[in-house]
């Protein structure tokens, strides 16, 4: 057991940062109990570590503190889904046009190096690779948070943060799974890095009803990805005789 220094790192990062990264992965499960005796002896570590990462995480909207029944992984609700959706959409759209009236030159120079370094990682998506996969999905959401950052506007950058975290869960779907007739992960990896040097270029401009509608259509592809998946049906075209699930063919 290691001691309760919360800057421990393993594989690359804090205890905070790999129970972050299960919880968007899955690999923890929406609505699963989060035991710090069971994570202590997982990560190697002592409970205070764990302590200080739970409540990291329920600032972020990942995890709740429950009464009696200690700390659990936020569900994913999926009544909540259409307006989580819609107001993903209106904050990244309200972010764009300010990004787009302000264009300072350190900001377009930020958003850049940061959709070129979203270039290279996805070119090297290998679907078989997990890891690659994730990281060409988190170097997208570094890349939008630069184009965040570029409307100087801290209170809509806190919430669109907040909710692109919280949505993750779902998101990152897209990027770890090609639905059935749809084009695979790294064709979509690359329309979307195309449709975001687009909007750069739109925000460089300062054509804000162009960025918007370029932020639009890239929170469009998202969601008809994600909906494809949600739609799935590998069954379809099936038929099962009666005889096969152990009852009487109708005469």
């Amino acid at each position: 057991m290691l001691g309760s220094n919360p800057g421990f790192q393993r594989e690359g990062g804090s205890v905070c940062e790999i129970l972050r990264e299960d919880i968007l992965s899955l690999a923890i499960a929406p609505g699963s109990t989060l035991e710090e005796k069971v994570l202590a002896e997982k990560y190697q570590v002592s409970r205070t570590p764990i302590r200080e990462a739970f409540i990291r995480l329920a600032a972020e909207g990942l995890v709740e503190f429950r009464p009696r029944r200690g700390v659990q992984v936020i569900p994913i609700i999926l009544p909540n889904l259409p307006r989580y959706l819609e107001t993903s959409s209106l904050i990244q759209r309200s972010l764009v046009r300010l990004a787009a009236f302000r264009r300072h030159k350190r900001d377009l120079s930020r958003i850049a190096n940061a959709i070129a370094e979203l270039r290279a990682h996805t070119v090297q998506i290998d679907i078989h690779d997990y890891d690659s996969v994730i990281r060409a999905a988190a170097s997208e959401n570094a890349a939008l948070h630069a184009i965040a950052e570029g409307a100087h506007n801290v209170y809509l950058l806190e919430i669109y943060e907040k909710l692109r975290l919280q949505g993750q869960r779902m998101l990152r779907l897209a990027f770890c799974y090609c639905p059935k007739g749809e084009v695979d992960v790294a064709e979509f990896a690359g329309l979307r890095v195309q449709r975001m040097e687009d909007l750069v270029d739109l925000i460089r401009d300062g054509d804000a009803d162009g960025a918007e509608a370029q932020s639009k259509q890239l929170h469009s592809d998202m969601v008809e990805r994600l909906m494809a998946y949600l739609a799935e049906d590998l069954t379809e075209g099936v038929e099962i005789e009666a005889s096969e699930l152990g009852g009487q063919a109708p005469e």
